[in-house]
């Protein structure tokens, strides 16, 4: 049970604490509204939710203890943030 416990603290405060995803909804408040901004802090517990799926799966140890599927990921996430700057200018 102390597990679970810290898992969940760990993601309230993830979730809670200020950074890219708080500027995100910041901006999109000023820019659409405050309804249709609840739709990013959504999107953030939902990343950190795969991403804690991910880590509980053990999948972070393999990823850390095969160099090539790190550098598939990094290839991977450069190239959709070069998709994104091309389609979202």
């Amino acid at each position: 049970m102390s597990d679970l416990l810290l898992f969940v603290t760990v993601t309230l405060i993830t979730c809670t604490t200020p950074g890219a995803g708080v500027l995100n909804t910041i901006a999109n408040a000023f820019r659409y509204g405050w309804p249709r901004a609840w739709i990013c802090p959504l999107g953030n517990a939902a990343g950190v939710a795969v991403m804690s799926a991910v880590s509980a799966a053990g999948l972070g140890a393999v990823i850390a203890a095969t160099p090539v599927a790190f550098y598939g990921l990094q290839t991977i996430g450069a190239l959709v943030l070069v998709w994104m700057a091309v389609n979202y200018p």
